[in-house]
């Protein structure tokens, strides 16, 4: 018997057709998780309860939640409770029939799968669900994508630990290839590429063959890259394609050639990044670039160490260019110590401190005096701030950039940019900018979580500027709030509802523009 049916015929105002949300609790329901997913319908939610898993599970084109009940309490302890292991008999997570972002996958640990070809622990093709707060650790591909293995595929990556996960080719952690993924929020570490009979790429995340994802404020680190003949980007490996790397923190992983990020055909936008620690037993300590066009702008690079180039390495006609970042103490020992480019290749700085100096418009060599660089803090000292001293990075970035926030933590001064990652037109608040580009039409998107427990993230897309009213409402119709009720700008948001005041139950949340309305359904649990 299914133990939760909520069933609505009076919502005249919006539906003329009965709504169901259904919720399927596992094992009470049905013993295993997949014969859940199988009894389910489109916006039902299969629950499961604490518990160890044995299972290789495919959402077979369901467009549903499966949660444990962190989805309902919030409390992360259940994801560590609720296992789904595939008893290294194949991946252990599917999606490849089409799901969208209605489908969701949140808050299990996700462990021992073993594929022999790609995805260990989830399998994305064709799809495009939301993968959120699990702990996807310790399974293996065989070729691609150890923990998770994105092809053609939208998925959104949030707020995930990926750690320990293996695989041969590429993407000990992540794979993405021919993907729009949206990475953002995790912990990518402790994974390995190792391909034992050539060159492995991307211990954390391998982007390849024209991914253009988004990976943004990601804790990626102790990621490795090997193989008989040198293992390429410990951090982050591109071919051929063209990401965006905004935001994170990449740290203390390694490789024989880029150990923080190594680029091969690719030409990527790299911002406000911290890339520090990673060691190349052959070239890039923090960088390496093959046959690329990057443009780094406002990261800050720093205690890195290869054999060439420390810092930052060109080759095979690479054109680099490095604007109000920050390259210090890096290493090499034979020779660049920050950048290194071979003869066919050139790295244009301006606006930069880098130690040693370097040919270019508004560089620096002074110390950045960083807060506390030894453990982890490069935010830029400030006397206003407390700190005994000024950074001499503060106002000294690009004229024509102002840093996008003022604050003790970002944007110390008020005349231009900062050097470093923690200046220039970096974003540190907010999801708004996860995707890039402008919507083409207007569009709601499914509520997240949903069934939820006191509050839940509303998300919706305008292809141009337009004023946007959006309404909660009641099983009967009746208006509860208004969350939203402003002229918004083209582009990507997202509005948070906190449901404290109102009792379980369903509610209607509908956005409205000009003449188009748009309802979804969403289901309060306490």
């Amino acid at each position: 018997m299914r133990s939760i049916t909520i069933f609505a015929i009076a919502f005249v105002a919006i539906f003329c057709l009965p709504v169901f949300a259904i919720i399927i609790n596992v094992p009470d329901d049905y013993s295993t998780i997949q014969a859940g997913i199988d009894a389910s319908t489109e916006g039902d939610t299969v629950l499961v309860q604490p518990g160890t898993y044995y299972e290789n599970i495919n959402f077979n084109g369901y467009n549903i939640v499966l949660g444990s009940l962190f989805l309902t309490t919030e409390d992360t302890s259940f994801i560590s409770q609720t296992i789904i292991d595939g008893g290294s008999e194949g991946t252990v997570i599917t999606f490849n029939h089409q799901e969208g972002s209605q489908a969701a996958l949140c808050g299990f640990k996700i462990q021992n799968g073993l594929c022999d070809s790609s995805g260990g622990g989830i399998y994305c093709s064709y799809s495009g669900p939301v993968i959120s707060n699990n702990l996807i650790v310790e399974n293996v591909a065989s070729e691609y994508g150890g923990g998770i293995y994105c092809y053609d595929s939208r998925a959104i990556v949030d707020k995930n630990i990926i750690d320990g996960n293996t695989a041969a080719f590429s993407g000990g952690g992540i794979l993405c290839r021919t993907a729009n993924a949206i990475i953002v929020d995790n912990i990518i570490s402790n994974n390995i590429a190792n391909d034992s009979s050539w060159i492995s790429d991307g211990g954390g995340i391998s982007c390849i063959d024209q991914s253009a994802s988004i990976i943004k404020r990601n804790l990626i680190e102790g990621n490795i890259s090997m193989g008989t003949n040198g293992g390429r980007g410990g951090g982050i490996a591109c071919v051929n394609s063209n990401p965006i790397i905004d935001l994170n923190i990449i740290k203390s992983n390694s490789a024989g050639f880029g150990a923080g990020v190594c680029l091969m055909g690719s030409n990527p936008s790299i911002r406000n990044n911290i890339v520090a620690n990673n060691s190349a037993s052959g070239n890039g300590g923090g960088f390496h670039f093959i046959y690329a066009m990057p443009v780094l702008e406002n990261n800050t690079i720093y205690g890195n160490y290869a054999l060439r180039g420390g810092a930052i390495t060109g080759f095979y006609n690479s054109a680099i260019q490095v604007i109000n970042s920050v390259l210090w103490a890096d290493t090499a020992s034979q020779e660049g110590q920050e950048i290194f480019n071979d003869s066919t290749s050139t790295t244009f700085a301006v606006y930069g401190d880098i130690r040693g100096g370097w040919p270019g418009g508004g560089n620096i060599d002074i110390d950045p005096l960083f807060r506390d660089p030894d453990n982890g803090d490069f935010h830029l000292m400030a006397t206003y701030c407390g700190d005994p001293y000024d950074s001499p990075c503060i106002d000294m970035g690009n004229p024509d950039i102002a840093d996008s926030l003022l604050d003790c933590d970002w944007g110390l001064g008020e005349l231009r940019s900062d050097m470093g990652a923690y200046g220039g037109r970096g974003d540190q608040v907010g999801i708004n900018d996860h995707h890039y580009g402008t919507p083409d039409k207007i569009a709601l998107m499914q509520n997240y979580p949903n069934p939820f427990n006191a509050s839940t993230m509303i998300r919706y897309e305008l292809p141009e500027q337009a004023r946007v009213k959006l309404d909660i409402c009641d099983i009967l119709g009746r208006e509860v709030t208004t969350i939203e009720d402003d002229l918004r700008p083209a582009g990507y948001h997202q509005v948070l509802w906190r449901a404290d005041a109102v009792a379980s139950g369903i509610y209607f949340y509908r956005l409205r523009t000009g003449d188009i309305a748009e309802t979804k359904k969403m289901v309060l649990m306490k």
